[in-house]
Parts: structure tokens; C-alpha cells; sequence
């Protein structure tokens, strides 16, 4: 009987200890919001549903991790909070306000993937690419045509006074031909040697 007294004496005082944290449920923009599942942890679990906005519970001193979620009508997270409080004998007041929750790791994960499959391919395509040869004109062709006629080699000096073309001309179209791959210009002296590949 007396361990019966004990035990009820020691919930009582237990009981005189603890204290009531209530407050009220927002959104970021102030607006109440109802319907939010409450987990308060500390060792335990305790959860619970509220209908209006707000909440009250007794608790008893100690350090608590409370959270409040709402979720849309597909049961995903819409709003989330998570405070830490730190309970006395005292009764406390902590409104909480709920902000739409973070990506999770998983969604990250995906756009970081994502972003490097878009760079990789990028990449490759750019190198795949190969520049389009633009078709010679007349006056490239004479001067391939000539080039072989001298046995694919020649000076810059003596092609030009075969084919006729002033300096100017000439270097144009042995420019477009060396960035083409189709000659090649090697200096030698005062003048180019230019051989036909």
C-alpha cells in the first residue's frame, strides 16, 4: 500500500512540474492555417492532429524538437516547420509558421545528374561536329589544277605567273585552300613553296 502512496506522490509532483506550450499555426504570409499534424520528440513521439490553428499541450520540463506539417490533397508535403524549445515549469507560448519545405536530397540529386547529362551531350555534339567544306570557286580549282600540272609542288612566284592572279588574289586563295587541308604553304627564302596534299 505505501509503495501505491509512493507512486501516486511522485506522478503528482511530476505532474506540478510541467507546464503548457500552446500557440498558433501560420503560413509565411500570417494567414492561419488548420489541419496540421503536430510531432513533438524527446525520446518519444507524441503526435497529433489539430482542427483549428492552434495547439496546446502539457508537457513537462525538458528539450523538445516540435514539428508542424500540412500536406495538399496527394498527401505530399505542402508546409513545414521545426522548432526547438526548451520546456520549464513555466507555460510558454511558441506560434510556429510553416514555409514550403526544402528539395530533398533525391530531387538534388536528379538536377545536379540532369544538368551533367545536358553538359556532357552538349559537349560531345560540339566535338562531333566537323566544320562543312565550302565548295571551291572556279579560280581554287585553277589553282589545284595547276599545282598538279607541276607535280603538286610549286613556288607562290611561279604559280602566280601561271595562272595570271595578282599577289593579292593568290594569297587569298592559297589561304583558303591551306585552311581547307588542301595545301599546304612552306616558307622558303624570301617566297612560299606551296605543295598540293
Amino acid at each position: 500500500m505505501r509503495f501505491l502512496q509512493a507512486l501516486c506522490l511522485a506522478i503528482l509532483l511530476g505532474v506540478a512540474d510541467a507546464a503548457y506550450l500552446q500557440g498558433d499555426i501560420y503560413q509565411q504570409d500570417l494567414q492561419k492555417v488548420n489541419r496540421t499534424l503536430i510531432s513533438i520528440k524527446d525520446g518519444f513521439t507524441y503526435q497529433f492532429v489539430t482542427d483549428k490553428a492552434n495547439y496546446s499541450v502539457f508537457l513537462e520540463p525538458g528539450v523538445y524538437l516540435i514539428s508542424a506539417s500540412t500536406f495538399d490533397s496527394g498527401a505530399n508535403l505542402a508546409l513545414y516547420t521545426e522548432e526547438r524549445v526548451t520546456v520549464g515549469s513555466a507555460d510558454q507560448k511558441l506560434d510556429l509558421v510553416l514555409k514550403p519545405p526544402l528539395p530533398t536530397l533525391d530531387y538534388v540529386i536528379a538536377f545536379l545528374v540532369f544538368i551533367a547529362a545536358v553538359y556532357l551531350l552538349l559537349r560531345r555534339r560540339a566535338s562531333s561536329v566537323q566544320p562543312v567544306k565550302s565548295p571551291l570557286d572556279g579560280d581554287a580549282k585553277k589553282v589545284l589544277a595547276a599545282l598538279e600540272g607541276m607535280e603538286n609542288r610549286s613556288s607562290q612566284k611561279d604559280l602566280r605567273d601561271a595562272l595570271n592572279f595578282s599577289d593579292a588574289k593568290l594569297s587569298l586563295i592559297l589561304t583558303e585552300l591551306e585552311q581547307e587541308g588542301l595545301i599546304k604553304k612552306f616558307k622558303r627564302g624570301r617566297g612560299n613553296i606551296i605543295k598540293k596534299l
